[in-house]
């Protein structure tokens, strides 16, 4: 059972989902997540860890309060954002050739038109507004932000600027391989990832 010294209770985990996105495609990394300990919850309000992938990063409620925050994917290049989607989309093609994981990538994009049919005005709202949204920033918590080798979003001089204006903030950047859906194609690195920095909780 995960939980800090000051709990009895298990850490609970929400993700904040991006374009396109939703509970089937992180079926495997809540039953990983479960199997550690952690309590998974629809509920991003109280959760003591929230996981942001994508367009998910911007859409954590202002009045939650998480002790642990993880970024994947955090869409920065916004100002040429259709060549990014493109670049992304060959990104990920390629690293499913390269890994021997097309069945993967071929599920979650069907996963992804599921979602692109089942939820259109919450997919609107995020293509209308996503060149002028920000990264929402819990305050007091921890944060590991998370760029993928292969995946064109989170990069470009925002990000730089990004992190010169949160100097002083516990922040952790870490690269991985991988594309932009990595997340929902390999876990079990991401669960590792949340468990590492979740035992580091006060």
């Amino acid at each position: 059972m995960v939980s800090t010294a000051s709990q009895t209770k298990p850490l609970t985990c929400a993700i904040s989902y991006g374009f396109l996105g939703g509970p089937a495609h992180s079926r495997r990394l809540r039953q990983l997540l479960s199997a550690k300990g952690y309590n998974c919850t629809a509920d991003l309000e109280h959760a003591d860890i929230i996981l942001a992938h994508s367009a998910g990063c911007f859409l954590i409620p202002s009045d939650a309060h998480p002790k642990l925050v993880v970024y994947v994917g955090m869409p920065l290049a916004q100002d040429k954002a259709q060549s990014a989607w493109a670049k992304a989309n060959h990104a990920n093609i390629m690293a499913a050739f390269r890994d021997k994981a097309v069945t993967k990538v071929i599920k979650i994009t069907l996963l992804s038109w599921y979602y692109g049919l089942r939820q259109p005005r919450r997919n609107w709202n995020i293509l209308r507004t996503i060149k002028t949204a920000t990264p929402s920033l819990p305050p007091g918590a921890a944060i590991a932000f998370i760029v993928n080798r292969y995946d064109p979003w989170p990069l470009g001089d925002t990000l730089q600027q990004y992190i010169q204006s949160n100097e002083g903030r516990q922040w952790t950047f870490m690269s991985l391989p991988g594309s932009h859906d990595d997340i929902w194609e390999r876990p079990e690195t991401y669960v590792a990832i949340i468990d590492y920095y979740a035992r580091l909780l006060a």
